[in-house]
């Protein structure tokens, strides 16, 4: 026996408030794990004619040198950055140039065919709910990984901090 999810076959319409004639704005973030690509297959099937932004964030670790400043006590570790301030800005800018490419290639491998890709550096749960808010989207879409607990402990988890942060409905697709 075949289980569909499609819940338009059986009669159900995806509403989500701030629809506009039947037009959902939709933030999907896509990396390129199997639980992104879910993520983007089940907005392909649930919803008829989206808006969709996807969005793919971007970690830029920018290296720090420990240099001896000497005190009135000893010396004591005082942190230096090895760029300049230009040259780290020229990092972020690669990094979410390279984050709006790997969001624009996710979502084509998926089978979603006009996309408007958005990049953003740094926390990847604050940036997805704060780009949601910036470009007023209807729904918030996420994969979820199957971590056991430890895993999550270590690693946290990306979808369960954006359930708990953000004030915008939030589908998360298994």
């Amino acid at each position: 026996m075949r289980r569909s999810h499609d819940a338009t076959e059986h009669g159900i319409e995806c509403q989500v408030p701030g629809y506009t004639d039947g037009m959902a704005r939709i933030l999907i973030a896509l990396d390129r794990s199997e639980a992104s690509i879910r993520a983007a297959e089940t907005v392909k099937r649930l919803f008829e004619n989206p808006e969709i932004l996807a969005i793919n964030v971007a970690s830029v670790a920018i290296p720090w040198a420990d240099s001896l400043t000497w005190g009135a006590v000893g010396p004591f570790p005082s942190p230096s950055p090895l760029y300049s301030p230009e040259e780290i800005d020229d990092f972020q800018h690669l990094a979410e140039e390279q984050a709006g490419s790997t969001a624009s290639t996710v979502a084509n491998e998926a089978g979603l065919a006009s996309v408007e890709p958005v990049s953003a550096t740094g926390d990847v749960a604050e940036e997805i709910v704060r780009a949601a808010h910036e470009h007023a989207v209807d729904l918030i879409v996420v994969g979820w990984t199957n971590k056991g607990w430890f895993a999550r402990l270590l690693e946290g988890s990306v979808a369960q901090d954006i359930i708990r942060t953000a004030d915008i409905p939030v589908l998360v697709a298994k």
